[in-house]
Protein backbone atom coordinates (compact mmCIF):
# COMPACT_ATOMS: atom_id res chain seq x y z
CA UNK A 1 0.00 0.00 0.00
CA UNK A 2 1.14 3.73 -0.31
CA UNK A 3 1.62 5.34 2.35
CA UNK A 4 -0.73 8.14 3.13
CA UNK A 5 -3.80 6.78 0.55
CA UNK A 6 -7.24 5.84 1.57
CA UNK A 7 -8.34 3.60 -0.71
CA UNK A 8 -12.06 4.00 -1.98
CA UNK A 9 -14.83 6.41 -2.86
CA UNK A 10 -14.84 10.19 -0.99
CA UNK A 11 -17.62 11.89 0.10
CA UNK A 12 -18.41 15.20 -1.01
CA UNK A 13 -21.23 17.36 -1.22
CA UNK A 14 -23.14 17.51 -4.78
CA UNK A 15 -21.67 21.32 -4.91
CA UNK A 16 -17.85 20.06 -4.24
CA UNK A 17 -18.49 17.70 -7.02
CA UNK A 18 -20.15 19.87 -9.71
CA UNK A 19 -17.75 22.29 -9.32
CA UNK A 20 -14.92 19.75 -9.31
CA UNK A 21 -15.55 18.18 -12.89
CA UNK A 22 -16.79 21.93 -13.76
CA UNK A 23 -12.75 23.37 -13.28
CA UNK A 24 -11.60 20.15 -14.98
CA UNK A 25 -13.46 20.67 -18.08
CA UNK A 26 -12.19 24.82 -17.72
CA UNK A 27 -9.01 23.24 -17.59
CA UNK A 28 -8.63 20.83 -20.23
CA UNK A 29 -9.94 23.89 -22.73
CA UNK A 30 -7.13 25.71 -21.89
CA UNK A 31 -4.60 23.14 -22.26
CA UNK A 32 -5.97 22.27 -25.32
CA UNK A 33 -5.82 25.77 -26.30
CA UNK A 34 -1.91 26.15 -24.89
CA UNK A 35 -0.65 22.59 -26.37
CA UNK A 36 -1.73 23.75 -30.34
CA UNK A 37 -0.80 27.28 -29.67
CA UNK A 38 1.83 27.93 -26.20
CA UNK A 39 1.91 31.01 -25.41
CA UNK A 40 2.71 33.22 -21.90
CA UNK A 41 -0.79 34.17 -21.43
CA UNK A 42 -2.79 31.46 -21.86
CA UNK A 43 -0.14 29.43 -19.67
CA UNK A 44 -0.64 32.25 -16.72
CA UNK A 45 -4.59 31.11 -17.28
CA UNK A 46 -3.83 27.46 -16.22
CA UNK A 47 -1.31 28.30 -13.51
CA UNK A 48 -4.60 30.41 -11.89
CA UNK A 49 -6.81 27.60 -12.75
CA UNK A 50 -4.82 24.63 -11.09
CA UNK A 51 -4.79 26.98 -8.14
CA UNK A 52 -8.28 26.78 -7.22
CA UNK A 53 -8.24 22.95 -8.45
CA UNK A 54 -5.94 23.00 -5.24
CA UNK A 55 -8.06 25.00 -3.52
CA UNK A 56 -11.37 22.73 -3.61
CA UNK A 57 -9.42 19.69 -3.60
CA UNK A 58 -7.32 20.97 -0.15
CA UNK A 59 -11.04 21.06 1.52
CA UNK A 60 -12.24 17.63 0.79
CA UNK A 61 -11.28 14.37 2.73
CA UNK A 62 -8.39 13.00 1.00
CA UNK A 63 -5.03 12.08 2.71
CA UNK A 64 -2.24 14.28 3.62
CA UNK A 65 0.29 12.06 1.62
CA UNK A 66 -2.59 12.96 -1.83
CA UNK A 67 -3.09 16.74 -1.02
CA UNK A 68 0.75 17.35 -0.55
CA UNK A 69 1.65 15.67 -3.98
CA UNK A 70 -0.64 17.50 -5.77
CA UNK A 71 0.31 20.96 -3.95
CA UNK A 72 3.94 19.74 -4.82
CA UNK A 73 3.23 19.45 -8.55
CA UNK A 74 0.79 22.95 -9.13
CA UNK A 75 3.35 24.63 -6.96
CA UNK A 76 6.38 23.18 -9.57
CA UNK A 77 4.12 24.60 -12.23
CA UNK A 78 3.69 27.80 -11.18
CA UNK A 79 7.73 28.25 -10.31
CA UNK A 80 7.79 28.08 -14.60
CA UNK A 81 7.90 31.94 -15.03
CA UNK A 82 7.65 31.41 -18.96
CA UNK A 83 6.21 29.06 -21.75
CA UNK A 84 9.85 28.75 -23.12
CA UNK A 85 10.48 24.85 -21.77
CA UNK A 86 7.55 23.64 -23.66
CA UNK A 87 8.55 20.10 -22.66
CA UNK A 88 9.13 20.42 -19.03
CA UNK A 89 5.81 22.10 -18.79
CA UNK A 90 3.82 19.27 -20.76
CA UNK A 91 5.62 16.76 -19.11
CA UNK A 92 4.49 18.47 -15.42
CA UNK A 93 0.92 19.01 -17.03
CA UNK A 94 0.45 15.67 -17.83
CA UNK A 95 1.53 14.78 -14.51
CA UNK A 96 -1.53 16.47 -12.89
CA UNK A 97 -3.77 15.35 -15.15
CA UNK A 98 -3.06 12.11 -14.55
CA UNK A 99 -3.79 12.74 -10.49
CA UNK A 100 -6.71 14.89 -11.31
CA UNK A 101 -8.30 11.39 -13.13
CA UNK A 102 -7.29 9.30 -9.87
CA UNK A 103 -8.94 12.04 -7.50
CA UNK A 104 -12.56 12.22 -10.06
CA UNK A 105 -12.42 8.34 -9.87
CA UNK A 106 -12.23 8.56 -6.21
CA UNK A 107 -15.22 11.07 -6.14
CA UNK A 108 -17.92 9.54 -8.41
CA UNK A 109 -17.21 11.51 -11.66
CA UNK A 110 -14.46 9.62 -13.31
CA UNK A 111 -16.72 8.89 -16.17
CA UNK A 112 -17.74 12.32 -16.25
CA UNK A 113 -14.14 13.85 -16.56
CA UNK A 114 -12.27 11.04 -18.15
CA UNK A 115 -12.55 11.32 -21.61
CA UNK A 116 -12.03 14.73 -21.91
CA UNK A 117 -8.88 13.77 -19.78
CA UNK A 118 -7.67 11.14 -22.01
CA UNK A 119 -7.80 12.83 -25.19
CA UNK A 120 -5.83 15.70 -23.18
CA UNK A 121 -3.18 13.19 -22.43
CA UNK A 122 -2.63 11.89 -25.83
CA UNK A 123 -2.88 15.42 -27.22
CA UNK A 124 0.06 16.16 -24.43
CA UNK A 125 1.93 12.78 -25.51
CA UNK A 126 2.07 13.56 -29.15
CA UNK A 127 3.34 17.34 -28.62
CA UNK A 128 5.67 15.52 -26.45
CA UNK A 129 7.28 13.15 -28.81
CA UNK A 130 7.08 15.63 -31.82
CA UNK A 131 9.43 18.02 -29.84
CA UNK A 132 11.82 15.01 -28.01
CA UNK A 133 13.72 14.39 -31.46
CA UNK A 134 17.07 12.10 -30.09
CA UNK A 135 16.80 13.76 -26.52
CA UNK A 136 16.90 11.43 -23.81
CA UNK A 137 15.06 13.63 -21.56
CA UNK A 138 11.96 12.08 -22.22
CA UNK A 139 12.99 8.83 -20.81
CA UNK A 140 13.73 10.60 -17.38
CA UNK A 141 10.54 11.86 -17.52
CA UNK A 142 8.63 8.52 -17.81
CA UNK A 143 10.62 7.37 -15.21
CA UNK A 144 9.28 10.15 -12.93
CA UNK A 145 5.84 9.71 -14.33
CA UNK A 146 5.95 5.83 -12.61
CA UNK A 147 5.00 7.27 -8.84
CA UNK A 148 2.06 8.50 -10.14
CA UNK A 149 0.73 5.81 -12.25
CA UNK A 150 1.69 3.52 -9.64
CA UNK A 151 -0.51 5.51 -7.14
CA UNK A 152 -3.47 5.81 -9.60
CA UNK A 153 -3.51 1.63 -10.37
CA UNK A 154 -3.32 1.27 -6.38
CA UNK A 155 -5.67 3.63 -5.26
CA UNK A 156 -8.35 3.18 -8.19
CA UNK A 157 -7.58 -1.09 -8.95
CA UNK A 158 -8.69 -2.05 -12.19
CA UNK A 159 -8.45 -2.74 -15.67
CA UNK A 160 -8.24 1.08 -16.86
CA UNK A 161 -5.45 2.22 -14.53
CA UNK A 162 -3.25 -0.81 -14.39
CA UNK A 163 -3.54 -0.53 -18.36
CA UNK A 164 -2.16 3.07 -18.00
CA UNK A 165 0.43 1.44 -15.87
CA UNK A 166 1.43 -0.78 -18.57
CA UNK A 167 1.76 1.50 -21.42
CA UNK A 168 4.20 3.61 -19.46
CA UNK A 169 6.34 0.40 -19.02
CA UNK A 170 6.06 -0.05 -22.48
CA UNK A 171 7.21 3.46 -23.50
CA UNK A 172 10.23 2.85 -21.02
CA UNK A 173 11.10 0.14 -22.86
CA UNK A 174 10.18 1.66 -26.07
CA UNK A 175 12.18 5.03 -25.89
CA UNK A 176 15.29 3.12 -24.17
CA UNK A 177 15.87 0.88 -27.47
CA UNK A 178 15.34 4.01 -29.71
CA UNK A 179 18.31 5.66 -27.56
CA UNK A 180 19.92 2.47 -27.84
CA UNK A 181 19.91 1.57 -24.32
CA UNK A 182 19.97 -1.56 -22.25
CA UNK A 183 18.77 -3.15 -19.48
CA UNK A 184 22.31 -2.96 -17.76
CA UNK A 185 22.21 0.76 -18.49
CA UNK A 186 18.89 1.58 -16.97
CA UNK A 187 20.33 -0.33 -13.67
CA UNK A 188 22.06 3.04 -13.10
CA UNK A 189 18.47 4.10 -11.49
CA UNK A 190 18.16 0.92 -9.63
CA UNK A 191 16.10 0.91 -6.48
CA UNK A 192 15.77 -1.77 -3.55
CA UNK A 193 14.95 -4.93 -4.92
CA UNK A 194 12.43 -5.71 -2.57
CA UNK A 195 10.39 -2.14 -3.46
CA UNK A 196 10.67 -3.78 -7.11
CA UNK A 197 9.56 -7.23 -6.44
CA UNK A 198 6.69 -6.01 -4.49
CA UNK A 199 5.19 -3.54 -6.90
CA UNK A 200 5.96 -5.92 -9.34
CA UNK A 201 3.52 -8.62 -7.59
CA UNK A 202 0.43 -5.93 -7.70
CA UNK A 203 0.57 -5.47 -11.33
CA UNK A 204 -1.32 -7.42 -13.88
CA UNK A 205 0.59 -10.34 -16.10
CA UNK A 206 -0.63 -7.84 -19.48
CA UNK A 207 2.00 -5.05 -17.41
CA UNK A 208 4.78 -7.86 -15.77
CA UNK A 209 6.53 -8.60 -19.09
CA UNK A 210 7.48 -5.23 -19.42
CA UNK A 211 7.96 -3.86 -16.12
CA UNK A 212 10.24 -7.03 -15.72
CA UNK A 213 12.42 -5.65 -18.35
CA UNK A 214 12.73 -2.29 -16.50
CA UNK A 215 15.78 -2.48 -13.84
CA UNK A 216 14.05 0.44 -11.63
CA UNK A 217 11.73 3.42 -11.77
CA UNK A 218 12.21 6.46 -9.34
CA UNK A 219 9.44 6.14 -6.73
CA UNK A 220 11.53 6.45 -3.52
CA UNK A 221 10.28 9.82 -2.76
CA UNK A 222 6.15 8.18 -3.10
CA UNK A 223 7.00 4.67 -1.92
CA UNK A 224 7.57 4.96 1.40
CA UNK A 225 7.28 1.05 1.77
CA UNK A 226 5.29 -1.54 -0.24
CA UNK A 227 2.62 -3.91 1.21
CA UNK A 228 0.58 -5.85 -1.36
CA UNK A 229 -2.79 -4.37 -2.05
CA UNK A 230 -3.66 -5.14 -5.15
CA UNK A 231 -4.86 -9.00 -6.53
CA UNK A 232 -4.17 -11.71 -3.32
CA UNK A 233 -1.09 -13.83 -4.21
CA UNK A 234 -0.08 -17.44 -5.36
CA UNK A 235 -0.55 -19.96 -2.13
CA UNK A 236 2.63 -20.59 -0.54
CA UNK A 237 4.19 -24.11 -1.29
CA UNK A 238 3.32 -26.37 1.64
CA UNK A 239 5.93 -26.40 4.56
CA UNK A 240 8.64 -29.49 4.45
CA UNK A 241 7.41 -32.30 6.57
CA UNK A 242 8.85 -31.72 10.28
CA UNK A 243 11.72 -34.20 11.25
CA UNK A 244 10.15 -37.41 13.39
CA UNK A 245 10.49 -36.56 17.10
CA UNK A 246 12.92 -38.04 19.65
CA UNK A 247 11.47 -41.35 20.91
CA UNK A 248 10.57 -40.76 24.66
CA UNK A 249 12.32 -42.48 27.54
CA UNK A 250 11.85 -46.28 28.69
CA UNK A 251 9.53 -46.10 31.70
CA UNK A 252 11.12 -46.57 35.64
CA UNK A 253 10.86 -50.21 36.17
CA UNK A 254 8.11 -51.42 39.00
CA UNK A 255 8.92 -52.20 42.46
CA UNK A 256 9.60 -55.55 43.43
CA UNK A 257 5.92 -57.35 45.24
CA UNK A 258 6.43 -58.24 48.69
CA UNK A 259 6.88 -61.74 50.11
CA UNK A 260 3.76 -64.43 50.04
CA UNK A 261 1.88 -65.48 53.21
CA UNK A 262 3.87 -67.89 55.53
CA UNK A 263 2.08 -71.47 55.65
CA UNK A 264 -0.88 -73.00 58.23
CA UNK A 265 1.70 -74.08 61.16
CA UNK A 266 1.05 -77.63 61.48
CA UNK A 267 3.07 -80.42 59.14
CA UNK A 268 5.72 -79.42 57.73
CA UNK A 269 4.44 -79.03 54.07
CA UNK A 270 5.96 -77.66 51.02
CA UNK A 271 7.50 -74.58 50.64
CA UNK A 272 5.48 -71.93 49.48
CA UNK A 273 5.22 -70.36 45.83
CA UNK A 274 7.39 -67.46 44.93
CA UNK A 275 5.10 -63.93 45.43
CA UNK A 276 3.08 -62.47 42.18
CA UNK A 277 5.15 -59.94 40.24
CA UNK A 278 4.81 -56.38 41.48
CA UNK A 279 2.57 -54.09 38.79
CA UNK A 280 4.58 -52.50 35.47
CA UNK A 281 5.86 -48.69 36.10
CA UNK A 282 4.08 -46.35 34.60
CA UNK A 283 4.70 -45.33 30.85
CA UNK A 284 6.95 -42.83 29.67
CA UNK A 285 5.92 -39.49 28.52
CA UNK A 286 5.33 -39.32 24.52
CA UNK A 287 8.32 -37.55 22.52
CA UNK A 288 8.32 -34.64 20.97
CA UNK A 289 6.23 -33.98 18.09
CA UNK A 290 7.58 -33.28 14.74
CA UNK A 291 8.87 -30.55 12.86
CA UNK A 292 7.47 -27.02 12.29
CA UNK A 293 4.05 -27.05 10.14
CA UNK A 294 4.81 -25.02 6.81
CA UNK A 295 2.99 -21.57 7.16
CA UNK A 296 -0.69 -21.79 5.54
CA UNK A 297 -0.60 -20.17 1.60
CA UNK A 298 -2.98 -16.71 2.14
CA UNK A 299 -6.39 -17.24 0.56
CA UNK A 300 -7.24 -17.34 -3.05
CA UNK A 301 -8.75 -14.69 -4.79
CA UNK A 302 -12.59 -14.83 -4.48
CA UNK A 303 -14.68 -15.91 -7.55
CA UNK A 304 -16.32 -12.69 -9.03
CA UNK A 305 -20.01 -12.12 -8.42
CA UNK A 306 -22.07 -14.12 -11.51
CA UNK A 307 -24.49 -12.04 -13.46
CA UNK A 308 -27.98 -11.24 -12.12
CA UNK A 309 -30.40 -13.21 -14.66
CA UNK A 310 -33.18 -11.40 -16.55
CA UNK A 311 -36.21 -9.96 -15.26
CA UNK A 312 -39.06 -12.55 -16.21
CA UNK A 313 -41.60 -11.68 -18.46
CA UNK A 314 -44.76 -9.61 -17.22
CA UNK A 315 -47.80 -11.80 -17.22
CA UNK A 316 -50.80 -11.59 -19.46
CA UNK A 317 -53.18 -9.22 -18.75
CA UNK A 318 -56.67 -11.21 -17.32
CA UNK A 319 -59.94 -11.24 -20.10
CA UNK A 320 -62.27 -8.78 -19.61
CA UNK A 321 -65.50 -9.98 -18.46
CA UNK A 322 -68.79 -9.99 -20.78
CA UNK A 323 -70.79 -6.99 -20.89
CA UNK A 324 -74.08 -7.78 -18.95
CA UNK A 325 -77.58 -8.21 -21.37
CA UNK A 326 -79.76 -4.47 -21.89
CA UNK A 327 -82.64 -4.66 -20.13
CA UNK A 328 -86.55 -4.51 -22.57
CA UNK A 329 -87.60 -1.02 -23.50
CA UNK A 330 -90.89 -0.66 -22.09
CA UNK A 331 -93.62 0.57 -24.51
CA UNK A 332 -94.41 4.21 -25.65
CA UNK A 333 -97.03 5.85 -23.87
CA UNK A 334 -100.52 7.20 -25.22
CA UNK A 335 -99.74 10.53 -27.56
CA UNK A 336 -101.52 13.37 -25.59
CA UNK A 337 -103.40 16.14 -27.30
CA UNK A 338 -102.17 18.76 -29.13
CA UNK A 339 -101.80 21.89 -26.68
CA UNK A 340 -103.23 25.82 -27.92
CA UNK A 341 -101.21 27.90 -29.85
CA UNK A 342 -98.92 30.02 -27.19
CA UNK A 343 -99.25 34.18 -28.01
CA UNK A 344 -96.02 34.92 -30.53
CA UNK A 345 -92.87 35.58 -28.41
CA UNK A 346 -90.92 38.63 -28.61
CA UNK A 347 -88.20 39.24 -31.45
CA UNK A 348 -85.36 37.50 -30.80
CA UNK A 349 -81.65 38.69 -30.51
CA UNK A 350 -79.79 40.16 -33.67
CA UNK A 351 -77.93 37.46 -34.79
CA UNK A 352 -73.90 36.93 -33.80
CA UNK A 353 -71.44 38.85 -36.86
CA UNK A 354 -70.39 37.43 -39.45
CA UNK A 355 -66.96 36.06 -39.75
CA UNK A 356 -64.72 39.08 -41.29
CA UNK A 357 -63.96 38.79 -44.93
CA UNK A 358 -60.60 37.91 -46.39
CA UNK A 359 -57.97 40.39 -46.27
CA UNK A 360 -57.26 42.57 -49.48
CA UNK A 361 -53.82 42.24 -50.86
CA UNK A 362 -50.71 43.82 -49.37
CA UNK A 363 -50.11 47.40 -51.05
CA UNK A 364 -46.98 48.35 -52.47
CA UNK A 365 -44.05 48.79 -50.28
CA UNK A 366 -43.23 52.46 -50.07
CA UNK A 367 -40.05 53.96 -50.64
CA UNK A 368 -36.90 54.43 -48.37
CA UNK A 369 -36.71 57.06 -45.81
CA UNK A 370 -33.60 59.13 -45.66
CA UNK A 371 -30.93 57.66 -43.42
CA UNK A 372 -30.54 59.00 -39.87
CA UNK A 373 -27.77 60.97 -39.04
CA UNK A 374 -24.68 59.01 -37.54
CA UNK A 375 -24.26 58.43 -33.96
CA UNK A 376 -21.86 60.47 -31.66
CA UNK A 377 -18.20 58.25 -31.36
CA UNK A 378 -17.97 56.02 -28.35
CA UNK A 379 -15.12 56.77 -26.03
CA UNK A 380 -11.73 54.61 -26.69
CA UNK A 381 -10.88 51.74 -24.70
CA UNK A 382 -7.95 51.63 -22.49
CA UNK A 383 -5.14 49.65 -24.29
CA UNK A 384 -2.36 50.57 -21.49
CA UNK A 385 -1.45 47.09 -19.65
CA UNK A 386 -0.90 47.44 -15.86
CA UNK A 387 1.80 46.30 -14.31
CA UNK A 388 5.71 45.75 -14.53
CA UNK A 389 8.44 45.00 -12.62
CA UNK A 390 10.66 46.30 -9.70
CA UNK A 391 13.99 45.44 -9.10
CA UNK A 392 17.15 46.05 -6.70
CA UNK A 393 19.80 46.20 -8.85
CA UNK A 394 22.42 44.74 -6.27
CA UNK A 395 25.17 44.57 -8.61
CA UNK A 396 27.61 42.73 -5.95
CA UNK A 397 26.39 44.92 -3.31
CA UNK A 398 24.75 43.53 0.11
CA UNK A 399 21.20 44.86 1.33
CA UNK A 400 20.62 44.01 5.06
CA UNK A 401 16.62 43.63 5.22
CA UNK A 402 15.07 43.70 8.73
CA UNK A 403 12.53 40.86 10.21
CA UNK A 404 9.06 41.52 9.31
CA UNK A 405 10.51 44.54 7.33
CA UNK A 406 10.19 45.46 3.16
CA UNK A 407 13.04 44.78 0.47
CA UNK A 408 14.59 48.56 -0.91
CA UNK A 409 14.19 48.51 -4.92
CA UNK A 410 16.00 51.07 -7.00
CA UNK A 411 14.20 50.41 -10.48
CA UNK A 412 10.84 50.40 -11.65
CA UNK A 413 9.08 49.82 -15.01
CA UNK A 414 5.37 49.64 -13.82
CA UNK A 415 2.30 50.95 -15.24
CA UNK A 416 -0.93 51.72 -14.17
CA UNK A 417 0.62 51.06 -10.84
CA UNK A 418 2.14 53.30 -8.55
CA UNK A 419 6.01 53.27 -6.95
CA UNK A 420 6.92 54.84 -3.97
CA UNK A 421 10.87 55.10 -5.03
CA UNK A 422 11.89 52.53 -2.35
CA UNK A 423 9.79 50.28 -1.00
CA UNK A 424 5.75 50.28 -2.05
CA UNK A 425 3.49 49.79 -4.73
CA UNK A 426 -0.07 51.44 -4.88
CA UNK A 427 -2.66 49.74 -6.54
CA UNK A 428 -4.57 52.39 -8.53
CA UNK A 429 -7.24 50.03 -10.43
CA UNK A 430 -8.88 47.32 -8.73
CA UNK A 431 -8.73 43.89 -10.35
CA UNK A 432 -6.70 40.22 -9.53
CA UNK A 433 -2.81 40.85 -10.01
CA UNK A 434 -0.81 37.87 -10.39
CA UNK A 435 2.88 38.08 -8.66
CA UNK A 436 5.82 36.77 -9.32
CA UNK A 437 8.94 37.51 -7.19
CA UNK A 438 12.47 36.07 -6.73
CA UNK A 439 15.39 37.21 -3.95
CA UNK A 440 18.91 36.29 -4.17
CA UNK A 441 20.27 35.53 -0.69
CA UNK A 442 24.03 36.47 0.30
CA UNK A 443 26.08 33.24 1.03
CA UNK A 444 25.87 31.77 4.57
CA UNK A 445 22.45 32.60 5.95
CA UNK A 446 20.99 30.66 7.68
CA UNK A 447 17.61 28.91 7.70
CA UNK A 448 14.58 29.47 7.63
CA UNK A 449 14.67 32.41 4.70
CA UNK A 450 10.73 33.44 4.11
CA UNK A 451 9.57 35.80 1.99
CA UNK A 452 6.48 37.15 1.11
CA UNK A 453 3.96 39.75 -0.51
CA UNK A 454 2.42 42.17 2.11
CA UNK A 455 -1.20 43.71 1.55
CA UNK A 456 -1.18 47.15 3.60
CA UNK A 457 1.44 45.97 5.76
CA UNK A 458 -0.27 43.14 7.41
CA UNK A 459 2.47 40.88 8.10
CA UNK A 460 -0.12 37.69 9.90
CA UNK A 461 -2.21 37.25 6.13
CA UNK A 462 0.81 36.95 3.27
CA UNK A 463 1.84 35.26 0.20
CA UNK A 464 5.21 33.65 0.57
CA UNK A 465 7.30 31.06 0.46
CA UNK A 466 9.60 29.35 2.51
CA UNK A 467 13.36 28.16 1.30
CA UNK A 468 15.54 26.19 3.88
CA UNK A 469 18.72 26.46 2.11
CA UNK A 470 21.76 28.74 3.72
CA UNK A 471 22.97 30.01 0.39
CA UNK A 472 19.43 30.12 -2.45
CA UNK A 473 17.18 31.33 -4.45
CA UNK A 474 14.19 32.31 -2.80
CA UNK A 475 11.18 32.49 -5.25
CA UNK A 476 7.18 32.51 -5.32
CA UNK A 477 4.17 33.59 -7.12
CA UNK A 478 0.49 34.33 -6.25
CA UNK A 479 -2.91 35.85 -7.67
CA UNK A 480 -4.26 38.33 -5.27
CA UNK A 481 -7.71 40.29 -5.22
CA UNK A 482 -7.01 43.96 -4.16
CA UNK A 483 -8.73 46.75 -4.31
CA UNK A 484 -8.20 50.37 -5.49
CA UNK A 485 -5.50 51.87 -2.88
CA UNK A 486 -4.32 48.52 -1.64
CA UNK A 487 -0.62 48.77 -1.05
CA UNK A 488 2.24 45.96 -1.68
CA UNK A 489 5.45 45.58 -0.50
CA UNK A 490 8.01 42.38 -0.09
CA UNK A 491 9.11 41.46 3.02
CA UNK A 492 11.75 39.79 4.75
CA UNK A 493 9.42 37.08 7.05
CA UNK A 494 12.38 35.39 8.35
CA UNK A 495 12.55 35.54 12.60
CA UNK A 496 15.85 37.56 11.90
CA UNK A 497 17.76 39.84 9.37
CA UNK A 498 18.57 38.63 5.91
CA UNK A 499 21.65 40.33 3.79
CA UNK A 500 20.82 40.18 0.13
CA UNK A 501 23.76 40.05 -2.90
CA UNK A 502 23.82 39.21 -6.02
CA UNK A 503 26.03 39.71 -9.20
CA UNK A 504 23.17 42.12 -10.91
CA UNK A 505 19.47 41.54 -9.69
CA UNK A 506 19.29 41.05 -5.91
CA UNK A 507 15.42 41.14 -6.08
CA UNK A 508 12.49 41.54 -8.30
CA UNK A 509 8.74 41.51 -8.09
CA UNK A 510 6.70 41.53 -11.57
CA UNK A 511 2.27 42.19 -11.05
CA UNK A 512 0.06 42.28 -13.77
CA UNK A 513 -3.13 42.81 -13.59
CA UNK A 514 -5.20 39.97 -15.40
CA UNK A 515 -8.70 40.45 -14.24
CA UNK A 516 -11.85 42.31 -12.84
Amino acid sequence: MIQGLTPGRIRVGRNQATRFVTLIRQLTSLLRAFVEQPVNEDFTLIKIQLQSLNDLVSGMKFSLRELRGLRQVVQQIARISNADNLQEILTRLNEVMTLFQSYGERLGVGSDIGPDITALQNGIQSSIESIQSTDAAPLVNLMDNIPFYIMDATTNPGVGSRQRLAEVFQGINEQAARLGSSAQQLATLSIPLAVQNAALQSLPSTAKTSAESVQSFTIRETLGSVQGNGLPGETGAAGATGVTGVTGPTGTAGATGGPGLDGVPGATGPTGAVGATGPTGPEGPPGAPGGITGATGPTGETGATGVVGETGATGATGITGATGVTGVTGPAGVTGPTGVTGVTGPTGATGATGAPGVTGATGATGGTGPTGATGPVGPTGSTTLVGGSVIYASNGATENVATNSPITFSTSTLQGVTFNGTTTLTIVTAGFYYFDWQVSLAEGQVAPNTFGIVVNGNTTSTANMNSNSTNAEVSGSAVINLSAGNTVGLYNLSPVSKAINAPQTGARISIFRIGS
